[in-house]
């Protein structure tokens, strides 16, 4: 969504406050987002480690009770609270000082102060659904400063590889990251290579292969978001993902499963199924044994002796 490409612009603590508090009382060079709410860990893991030692503080209001955003939801506790928690918790496992991490500040405000619209001109305007779908949304009138750009060999874009990359900055001594940010799959005998798990990862995690004769998947733990979605999907139910610490997953991408590629006898098509025929030979004969089937044995004995006469 836009409005949350924030970087630090000031040498002070880097504070962090929401579009509904007038501009004129949010502090000189703070950084201002649509929602507080919608703060990712990854974007708070990469402002600590911009900042260099400096502090990382989101401001609580005490608007977010009464946000039309939120309402109810965002009562207690504050909606920052579990992202910070997270961020917290994995510098902790790369040896940073839980200092260097993020925090709430309260700095309440009048209720009668808060901003009844977004307070900024980026949603102050009306927006086509066509231009939001498209991502042609109109800019703010000043935009915040892009990030330190990140070499592209490092991240794809996703908020995932933009959080690994942060951590790794910051990792003390080198340290390895938590390994409760890399699940694990493992693939049985049964799968069948029908690829349908590749076709519908949404991170690019599980990708298929094809080389000298050999073609399968191949699993990237890193990209890796547990959305479980290729374990539903899997038709042999051949794959499973282990929970954090049962088993050890390797940080870079490694084969999952690995098929021989022979070749049909009837089409003369290239497949890795166990079976000599392709798919799609087998589902002719399939298809031709059951039309036989269903053919023939409805025929009554009456029948079946006259045709035989």
């Amino acid at each position: 969504m836009p409005g949350f490409e924030i970087a630090p612009t000031t040498s002070a603590i880097i504070a962090i406050d929401c579009w509904r508090v007038p501009a004129a009382d949010t502090p000189s060079g703070a950084m201002r987002v649509p929602c507080l709410g919608g703060l990712s860990a990854a974007t708070l893991t990469e402002l600590t480690a911009e900042a260099d030692g400096r502090a990382v503080a989101v401001l609580d209001r005490g608007y977010c009770a009464r946000c039309p955003a939120g309402g109810r939801e965002h009562s207690a506790p504050h909606p920052a609270v579990a992202v910070i928690d997270e961020v917290r918790r994995l510098l902790d496992d790369c040896g940073v000082a839980p200092s260097a991490g993020p925090c709430l500040i309260a700095m309440p405000l009048p209720a009668a102060r808060m901003i009844e619209g977004m307070g900024e001109p980026l949603l102050e305007s009306r927006v086509s659904r066509r231009a939001l779908v498209t991502g042609q949304v109109p800019r703010t009138t000043q935009p915040a400063p892009a990030p330190h750009p990140t070499p592209a060999a490092q991240t794809s874009g996703l908020g995932r590889q933009r959080l690994l990359t942060a951590l790794q900055r910051l990792s003390a001594a080198e340290r390895p990251l938590p390994a409760r940010l890399f699940p694990s799959l493992r693939a049985s005998q049964d799968c069948a290579d029908h690829r349908v798990c590749a076709s519908a990862c949404p991170s690019g995690a599980l990708m298929a292969y094809a080389d000298d004769r050999t073609r399968g998947l191949r699993f990237d733990a890193a990209l890796c978001i547990a959305c479980d979605l290729c374990v539903r999907l899997c038709p042999e139910q051949a794959l499973t993902r282990d929970g954090p610490g049962e088993a050890k997953t390797a940080r870079t991408p490694q084969r999952l499963t690995r098929h021989p590629m022979q070749t049909c006898p009837e089409c003369g098509a290239e497949h890795s199924t166990a079976e000599p025929v392709c798919p799609a030979c087998r589902r002719d004969r399939d298809f031709a044994r059951s039309a036989f089937q269903t053919l023939f044995s409805h025929q009554s004995p009456a029948s079946s002796g006259q045709a035989r006469g």
